[in-house]
């Protein structure tokens, strides 16, 4: 039987400080909740989704879309999906298992 030496082994007088959790809402932890094509539509406006979305039927790469708008336009995009992140906080259930 093989043991692993414990989480500490190599860090002997060093505190070890975590700097930040990354947590992922898209349906691998948690239970999906954000609504990704309303999400779509309200960056993309609903023309634009509906032609991005009939080229691409496998899925919309959002970021991909917005990398090449004005800062100021950028902004205003990352605030809304912000605003939608943070409402699938409030609706956030984990994943059964």
């Amino acid at each position: 039987m093989t043991t692993l030496p414990s989480a500490g082994a190599g860090a002997v007088g060093r505190k070890s400080r975590l700097r930040g959790v990354v947590f992922d809402m898209d349906g691998t932890l948690t239970v999906p909740v954000i609504d990704f094509q309303a999400m779509y539509r309200a960056v993309l406006g609903e023309d634009d989704y509906l032609t991005i979305k009939a080229s691409n039927p496998s899925g919309i790469d959002i970021l991909y879309h917005i990398e090449n708008w004005s800062p100021e336009k950028q902004q205003r995009a990352y605030e809304i999906i912000a605003d939608f992140e943070r409402q699938g906080l409030d609706r956030l259930q984990i994943m059964p298992g």
